[in-house]
């Protein structure tokens, strides 16, 4: 008896197993917050902390009360920056297409001194830390990725540990605890074209340390072995000109959250600005390295439009006499050819009341005489 039950138990842990694999998720075209932008995406911004204990996350629920600050383990240090492609290492395992350095990037804080048997590329511009196999780390990630055409299309993570992702509301794929590097893969059906937020959360307690992130068109569930490899049936890591960022996490690079009043995220900076662009200005204002002002005089003689270089005009004297020049872009080209004749009467001007002046002074002398 003992022994059918186990048989049935492991019967059924092998079709869920497989059931698993070749699971697919419906999302539907509410979750869509707009169409595909015209310009290509840049990235996604993320945000790492890294854990002050090895071992620390021990799971996906520790890993997010880490991020939330609410973890009774105290965080070490932490990052927040822009990144092109879902692609890191600790520099101990090859990605899931075995790969490594430069496609792979070192998750950060990356310690120098520890061996790579897997070299991965460290991010530029951020220090180096004490993050190698004695662990942990967290990494969330979010922002948009650009669904194209309505259809299917399969997500595959390797990752090693755990780590979740999320379409909007939609649970897509969760693995809550640690594990040796795996491959898992959803295929997603997607009811619209569209731009659609996503959050990928990640932990590693120690040792080896993967996450990334591949796309391939149609469904292609793993035939009952979620570690199928990837590099025969066309995945590839998912595009940068796919991912958009988003203002929902912390903008700096030491992860401080923008306010008035800045309150906008230059995400190729990692810096708080108070605009993006000039949507973000009142009337008449431009939006010039992240601050909105007015066109800026660049001398006595020229006002420059910071937005707009062939937009810069004539403004002298003439402005005294009640005509202001304009750009071919601002009203009728011969609105300057009158600002010329303009300042030149002006100047004919005074100097007939220099003249006369000294016809009155020249008359006085005699006078006195």
């Amino acid at each position: 008896m003992r022994l059918v039950r186990a048989l049935t138990a492991a019967a059924a842990l092998g079709a869920a197993t497989a059931t698993a694999a070749a699971q697919t998720v419906d999302i539907p075209a509410e979750l869509a917050e707009g169409p595909v932008p015209a310009a290509p995406g840049t990235g996604v911004q993320a945000m790492f902390v890294l854990g002050f204990f090895a071992g620390s996350p021990y799971s996906l629920a520790h890993a997010r009360d880490l991020l939330a600050g609410t973890s009774l383990t105290p965080a070490f240090d932490s990052w927040c920056g822009p990144i092109a492609q879902v692609d890191f290492s600790n520099g101990t395992t090859a990605d899931s297409l075995g790969r490594s350095a430069p496609t792979v990037r070192c998750l950060p804080f990356q310690d120098p001194l520890v061996e790579q048997r897997y070299p991965c590329l460290a991010i530029a511009g951020l220090p180096p830390g004490r993050y190698a196999t004695s662990g942990g780390a967290v990494l969330r990630l979010r922002g948009w990725f650009a669904v194209r055409a309505a259809g299917a299309v399969t997500f595959a993570w390797g990752h090693d540990d755990g780590m979740a992702f999320d379409v909007g509301t939609v649970a897509v794929f969760a693995y809550a605890d640690s594990t040796a590097p795996r491959i898992d893969r959803r295929v997603l059906r997607f009811a619209a074209p569209g731009l659609y937020p996503f959050q990928l959360d990640w932990f590693d307690g120690g040792g080896n340390a993967l996450i990334d992130w591949y796309v391939a068109e149609g469904e292609r569930p793993a035939a009952g072995d979620p570690d199928a490899g990837l590099g025969a049936e066309g995945f590839r890591l998912f595009p940068t000109g796919d991912l958009y960022p988003s203002g929902a996490l912390p903008c700096t690079r030491d992860c401080r959250r923008c306010a008035l009043p800045t309150p906008r995220c230059d995400y190729a900076t990692s810096r708080c600005v108070a605009c993006a662009d000039d949507r973000d200005c009142a009337a008449g204002t431009r939006c010039t390295d992240g601050s909105c002002a007015a066109p800026v005089v660049a001398d006595a003689g020229m006002v420059a439009d910071a937005g707009a270089p062939d937009a810069a005009v004539a403004f002298d004297a003439a402005a005294d006499a009640g005509v202001t020049a304009v750009g071919a872009g601002g009203g009728c080209a011969c609105a300057a050819g009158r600002a010329r004749g303009a300042r030149t009467g002006a100047l004919g001007s005074i100097l007939a009341i220099v003249a006369a002046l000294r016809r009155r002074r020249r008359e006085r002398t005699r006078g006195r005489r």
